[in-house]
């Protein structure tokens, strides 16, 4: 969605003021584990549920 709202700006001249704000309406978390545990960071459980985890 980012992607398509820049090229709009980018391409075609629109103001960035004049593009609507969106939003995601199943979003998806992307978990990349390794960078996870090198920045020794943890995440709640939950977080976990449905995420797509990336090694």
């Amino acid at each position: 969605m980012l992607a398509t709202k820049l090229m709009e700006v980018a391409s075609s001249g629109v103001s960035v003021q004049e593009v609507p704000v969106g939003f995601d309406e199943d979003p998806t978390l992307v978990v990349n584990m390794t960078t996870l545990s090198s920045l020794g960071l943890e995440l709640a459980p939950e977080l976990f549920e449905g995420a797509e985890l990336i090694e």
